[in-house]
């Protein structure tokens, strides 16, 4: 299970919608993090095979974690940070077999 670091500021909590369920986060969190934190380890499909697709890099070389934030496709989950009321939503969704 995906852990914070010890020390990381937790005393800030901010409410974000992934896939329109409610999740709580901190400030500070990325997008990427929230989704490792409720398991959501498949955010996309490709282009052509629709495979699933998950993390790679984790630091926004591959575009791997494309999401779609508030509306705007094509953001980088591992280089967003969470803000209150975001709304995430992944490609593959949370009612999709993974």
């Amino acid at each position: 299970m995906f852990k914070r670091l010890e020390g990381a500021d937790t005393d800030v909590g901010v409410n974000v919608f992934v896939n329109g369920q409610s999740v709580s986060a901190s400030i500070g969190d990325t997008v990427a993090g929230v989704l490792f934190m409720i398991e959501t380890l498949s955010i996309r499909r490709s282009l052509d095979l629709r495979v699933h697709r998950g993390y790679y890099c984790g630091m926004g070389v591959c575009w791997e974690c494309t999401v779609t934030i508030d509306g705007q496709s094509g953001v980088r989950a591992c280089l967003t940070e969470v803000r209150e009321g975001m709304r995430i939503v992944t490609d593959v969704g949370s009612h999709d077999d993974v």
